[in-house]
């Protein structure tokens, strides 16, 4: 019982609750920025607005956990037992969506730790950076108006076959992931089309080769 009012009295010594708010406040701002600039400037295919969403929820949550723990040695040793029961099932196969997730923790870990101009200049410098390359060094092959084609299929594929198909009906190929598995594979392109009609072409070659394979084609906003 003693130890409980220690802990308690520990945690209302060293936490202050303006600096608490006021770094949410921040790290919200920061991660809605950093949200506008995934949106706008990465290249990935998913949907980035649903995945951008998350952006103010774990900078927050993690400024939150960071400012609580740093109190007290007993919470983040709970912490740690506490983490250890959580899992992410879903796999990000993106590696621009993960720097991302980075970034947010990152945003949380230095407003946590109270370091409010450091993590606001850094956050401002990787921003700028991240526009600068893409303004001007970013990968010309794929381009805004790229389309997602992702292949799923049981068995073996010859995924030259595939590749030298796509490169007959469309102006750039770029193989995004090859997941081949023991009783399902997939094949993820990137690919451009100039001319629409190509699409249909492409489709019915694909089926040529195996009429049982699954096709789903995805550009920035909408499901093909």
């Amino acid at each position: 019982m003693e130890s409980l009012t220690s802990l308690k009295q520990n945690i209302n010594i060293q936490l202050n609750y303006t600096d608490l708010a006021l770094n949410l406040i921040i790290a919200a701002i920061l991660a809605w920025i950093l949200e506008y600039v995934f949106v706008n400037y990465s290249n990935t295919i998913n949907n980035k607005k649903v995945f951008s969403k998350n952006f103010i929820v774990i900078a927050m949550t993690t400024a939150f956990i960071i400012s609580i723990v740093k109190s007290s040695l007993a919470l983040s040793l709970g912490l740690v037992g506490a983490l250890s029961i959580i899992r992410f099932r879903t796999a990000i196969k993106e590696p621009e969506e993960i720097s991302y997730l980075f970034i947010c923790i990152g945003i949380g870990l230095g407003l946590g730790a109270n370091y409010k101009l450091i993590t606001i200049m850094a956050v401002i410098l990787i921003i700028a950076s991240i526009i600068i390359k893409e303004k001007f060094f970013g990968n010309k092959e794929v381009s805004n108006e790229a389309i997602y084609l992702t292949l799923n299929f049981n068995g073996k594929l010859d995924l030259d076959k595939i590749l030298n198909l796509c490169k007959n009906y469309c102006s750039s190929v770029y193989l995004r992931d090859f997941d081949l598995l023991i009783d399902k594979s997939q094949i993820g392109l990137v690919i451009n089309f100039q001319d629409s009609n190509n699409i249909d072409n492409l489709i019915k070659e694909i089926k040529s080769i195996n009429d049982k394979i699954e096709i789903n084609l995805i550009n920035k906003h909408d499901v093909i």
